[in-house]
């Protein structure tokens, strides 16, 4: 009997891999340093913002920037092709970057101008090359999430390397250097995407692939309105889950500069190297436990697996609490309480980690799969929002209540909420199944 060649993902997955790669590394170089730069005093080059009013400006920065995908991704569908979104997408973003590269001002138009510019071309590239993505595997196809995975590793190694090179390039130059390097990241993911063009088009499904995507919309076999549903569900634990994860450029990078021991030389925005690290080292573990899970019809489903990462994050909020109490509730800077291990961080960083590999890539998973005909974009773009509010709220959160409440009750708060989504996902995780059959 001849020996069956185990499928391969396609070819075109590896030129979006890299694309999103240094895209991402724009981003994050960016959003890594935003609160600190907007704080800093202007003698050392910075804004001179209060905290409160600079986390709050991060919370609005990320609502805006995961806001405009649900309109990028309309543009899309209008025009039946995500090739030119994604290309106007990212020369906005390279721009909205060198805005920032300029010398600061006596106002704040140029930070809002770029906040714009930079929103407007994150909308129309986030969702649509994830939507690309989606497009490389037929709708049953058993590496579709396993494809995700390793995508979402192409943005976890962009992100691996931008605090580094931001805190390097701001230390020893200035903040502008940063910013500009983050504009340099942008230009290279466009010059990936389009040097790889045939690659990645030569890979898409043809929309005839399965019956499932032949059927007509009055014949859908699961139902407009039970899709529908099922995507409203996850919009709604997903800005919860956000809310907390985007606590990385708010609560915790003041956490990480107020209440950490640490050496001087470890600036606060290089704990953020941590997620993407641990996402890059276990976004590949994961892919291959699906594949091999598949391969013996015992994965999980889509949605158990975003259950679980609900869960894990519930535990990174703990591991805050318990941090909080250990420093007395307070930071050795406002008088309130002592410095406390670096670890108690570390260890938050690779327990949310986990959780976004079970949450994020399994979310854009089950978008692109659940999603009706002719909306995939329009789908794409509403996952996104999800992470606007959650972005606003985490910005929200901080600047209201972080120099309110005692630390452990404010990361206690961000404990029951998860707890309180994860409780519904259990609870409805049949309506989701049902959606994705």
């Amino acid at each position: 009997m001849p020996s069956q060649t185990a499928p391969k993902h396609p070819r075109g997955l590896y030129a979006l891999f890299f694309t999103e790669m240094w895209e991402r590394f724009g981003f994050y170089t960016m959003s890594g340093i935003f609160t600190l730069y907007a704080s800093a005093s202007r003698g050392n080059g910075g804004l001179g913002l209060p905290e409160r009013r600079a986390t709050y400006l991060y919370g609005i920065f990320g609502g805006a920037a995961y806001f405009a995908p649900m309109f990028g991704g309309a543009v899309a569908d209008g025009l039946r092709g995500e090739r030119w979104p994604i290309t106007l997408g990212g020369l906005l973003l390279g721009l909205g970057y060198l805005v920032l590269a300029l010398p600061p001002g006596q106002g704040l138009w140029m930070l809002y101008l770029a906040i714009a510019t930079i929103a407007a071309g994150n909308g129309l590239f986030k969702p649509n090359i994830s939507t690309l993505v989606g497009k490389l595997y037929p709708s049953d196809s058993p590496l579709r999430d396993a494809g995700f995975n390793l995508f979402y590793t192409g943005i976890n190694l962009g992100a691996v390397a931008a605090p580094l090179v931001a805190s390097l390039l701001r230390t020893m130059w200035s903040w502008q250097a940063a910013f500009g390097a983050a504009s340099a990241g942008m230009g290279l993911s466009f010059l990936i995407f389009w040097l790889s063009r045939r690659t990645y088009a030569s890979a898409l499904v043809p929309a005839t692939r399965t019956a499932g995507e032949m059927a007509s919309d009055a014949d859908d076999p699961v139902g407009f309105g039970r899709r529908v549903t099922a995507l409203a569900i996850l919009y709604l634990v997903s800005i919860i889950f956000w809310s907390l994860f985007f606590q990385n450029g708010a609560a915790l990078t003041l956490w990480a500069k107020n209440c950490t021991s640490r050496p001087d030389w470890l600036k606060p925005e290089i704990f953020l190297v941590v997620n993407p690290a641990c996402i890059v080292l276990l976004s590949s573990a994961a892919a291959w436990l699906w594949r091999w899970l598949g391969q013996r019809d015992r994965e999980p489903s889509t949605p158990n697996k975003i259950l679980l990462g609900l869960v894990a994050a519930m535990v990174a909020c703990l591991v805050m609490v318990a941090a909080s109490l250990a420093g007395g509730d307070g930071c050795a800077a406002d008088g309130k309480g002592t410095l406390v291990s670096m670890g108690w961080l570390v260890l938050m960083y690779v327990t949310i980690s986990l959780a976004e590999i079970l949450f994020s890539p399994m979310g854009l998973s089950y978008c692109t799969r659940v999603a009706p005909r002719r909306l995939g974009g329009l789908v794409m773009g509403l996952w996104f929002v999800s992470l606007s509010v959650g972005h606003y709220l985490s910005g929200l959160m901080s600047s209201r209540l972080w120099d309110v409440l005692p630390h452990s009750t404010y990361f206690g708060i961000l404990a029951g909420c998860m707890l309180g989504v994860s409780v519904l996902l259990f609870l409805v995780r049949g309506t989701l199944e049902a959606a994705a059959s």
